[in-house]
């Protein structure tokens, strides 16, 4: 039996390229596997249980506010007002693990959101009393005018001072991150001294260098 030369010389050249697509898939995957293989998101790292210890690590955030502690009854399942988060759908953090820092240091959510509210709340001050405006560096691009105007409205146009900061409750919705304080300070204004005591939330939105304000409330006074 006679085989035609021509009709196999066309079916080599359609095996060709399929063979060369199969191998560039085959590659493909490697490449895919190899650069999985690489990749290290690092291991899940428990949140502290000392909250003291976290906030004694962030006190180079804080220029202005006189004492900074932690209160454990500061929760969230005991506060009413709640606005900017629904207190249902918030949880725990379980995996403290913001990302590895490039000196080989992991950095935390709770570090990180702790630093910032007490930066935001020196840099509150700053801005009340000295008029500078570096209190947006805490807040979260496309943000600024509504954080300005609920700004406005804490303290007014008062001299601020800042005596105490208690850090309450951290916790997430599975896209951002919050957390309670209770705040105390005196507004000073046309020589009226006015006490204040309340408590607020923080709304954070992770980026890429860091957690970053989106939104605050006042809860009770």
């Amino acid at each position: 039996m006679e085989h035609d030369r021509s009709s196999e010389k066309n079916e080599d050249k359609k095996k060709k390229p399929i063979l060369a697509i199969t191998i560039c898939a085959l590659a493909a995957i490697v490449i895919v596997a190899v650069v999985v293989l690489l990749y290290d998101p690092g291991e899940a790292v428990a949140p502290p249980g000392d909250i003291d210890r976290v906030i004694l690590s962030q006190y180079d955030k804080n220029t202005a506010i006189a004492t900074l502690a932690y209160d454990p009854d500061l929760t969230f399942d005991n506060q009413g007002g709640l606005t900017i988060a629904d207190a249902e759908k918030l949880k725990p953090i379980e995996n403290d693990l913001f990302r590895n820092g490039k000196d080989g240091a992991d950095i935390l959510y709770t570090e990180n959101i702790i630093g910032r509210v007490i930066q935001f709340g020196s840099d509150w001050v700053s801005a009340r009393n000295d008029g500078d405006d570096k209190v947006f560096s805490s807040v979260a691009p496309n943000m600024n005018s509504d954080v300005e105007k609920k700004l406005k409205e804490k303290g007014g146009t008062a001299q601020i001072a800042f005596h105490r900061m208690d850090i309450g409750e951290i916790a997430h919705d599975g896209d951002d991150y919050y957390i309670l304080t209770k705040e105390t300070y005196t507004m000073a204004e046309d020589g009226a001294l006015t006490p204040f005591e309340g408590v607020y939330a923080y709304r954070l939105t992770p980026k890429k260098d860091g957690l970053l304000i989106r939104d605050f409330e006042a809860l009770s006074a």
